[in-house]
């Protein structure tokens, strides 16, 4: 750690993303608590994921359920926020 944040590497990269990838191992470990709360690191991750959706989608806004935060256009679902899986490989719903 102690870099730059700064760089060009897909992924990220930069003594940010260390320190941020160190705290989630250290609290899966049990020796940290978070530094952010992981439905507050999902929201900031999400609002990424609509400014990109709509660049690519060429909207200037997007409608999106506030419960889900999943797009409400069907359209825009299927293409930007699902993907296909391998045989056996898809999730399941846990019950």
């Amino acid at each position: 750690m102690g870099g730059s944040e700064s760089g060009t590497a897909l992924g990220g990269g930069g003594s940010l993303t260390d320190r941020h990838i160190r705290n989630f191992l250290e609290a899966i470990r049990g020796k940290e608590s978070l530094n952010c709360s992981i439905m507050e690191g999902a929201i900031s991750t999400h609002l990424c994921h609509y400014a990109n959706i709509s660049y690519r989608t060429g909207n200037k806004s997007l409608d999106i359920d506030p419960q889900t935060g999943h797009f409400l256009s069907k359209k825009v679902m299927k293409k930007y926020w699902s993907r296909e899986y391998q045989p056996g490989w898809a999730p399941t719903k846990m019950t």
